[in-house]
């Protein structure tokens, strides 16, 4: 079981206060998840930094480091409690693939379906845990997903779908995640908890926090189970509900 962070600001901003100063903050929560952390940042013009070290976040002086530089509009990042995979770089999160970063939450139990999909990419892991092969099952899906429609939508669609095949799967284990291509974070709670945060600045939204936990005494709210929510900083800060299992497949608005 780990923990994961992940938030959209509406301009570049440091992440330092969820990093390490937080009641709850990944500095913290690296107590009891010390089998590695990583932290992804985004940024406009030089794209993703992703930062992992096997070590413990409370105890390893890199991560005070990593937290206090950390400066962009978009983060991942993740304290990792093993379960599958051993402890090393290539089993710590965040996971990337090009321009999108995955961090996972949970353990899955039936991999078969999900590695034919990894089959059919000819991309070759860099691990061996469920999560990565989960990131490649949801990079499959969008590599195959055509379709008439803009490219932000086509996105959507394609991971809506994919969560909605996640859903169907029976005895497939948990299954929460955040993925971002640094444009929008998609956010999918499946079996362990999923919190999410707005903060406000009188009525304009100045970011979106999602974490595994409430990480400060802040007011956050439980995202609903199997929902997956998108959000994205242009041309301001919002979020819309991709797929929940009552409502099936959305787009969010214009």
């Amino acid at each position: 079981m780990c923990r994961l962070l992940a938030i959209v600001a509406s301009e570049p901003r440091g992440f330092r206060r969820c990093l390490l100063e937080a009641h709850r903050s990944l500095a913290v929560l690296g107590r009891e998840h010390t089998d590695g952390w990583g932290i992804a940042v985004h940024e406009t013009k030089t794209g993703w930094t992703v930062t992992k070290r096997t070590a413990s976040a409370s105890s390893d002086p890199e991560f005070g480091v990593t937290a206090s530089d950390a400066t962009g509009a978009l983060l991942v990042a993740h304290v990792r409690k093993r379960t599958v995979g051993e402890v090393s770089l290539g089993n710590t999160h965040p996971f990337r693939r090009g321009g999108w970063v995955f961090a996972h939450n949970g353990t899955i139990e039936q991999l078969s379906e999900l590695r034919a999909a990894v089959a059919s990419t000819g991309e070759t892991l860099t691990g061996n845990t469920d999560s990565e092969v989960l990131f490649a099952f949801l990079m499959d899906r969008l590599a195959s997903h055509r379709g008439a429609v803009g490219p932000r939508i086509r996105i959507d669609m394609a991971l809506a779908r994919a969560v909605a095949d996640l859903a169907s799967m029976q005895s497939l284990g948990t299954a929460t995640f955040v993925v971002s291509d640094g444009v929008t974070l998609y956010a999918y709670r499946h079996g362990r908890p999923l919190y999410l945060l707005e903060r406000r600045s009188q009525d304009r939204v100045e970011a979106i926090l999602v974490a595994s936990e409430a990480m400060t005494t802040e007011s956050w709210t439980p995202v609903a189970e199997r929902t997956l929510l998108a959000i994205w900083r242009h041309p301001s800060v919002g979020r819309a509900v991709i797929f929940d299992p009552g409502r099936s497949l959305m787009t969010r608005p214009p």
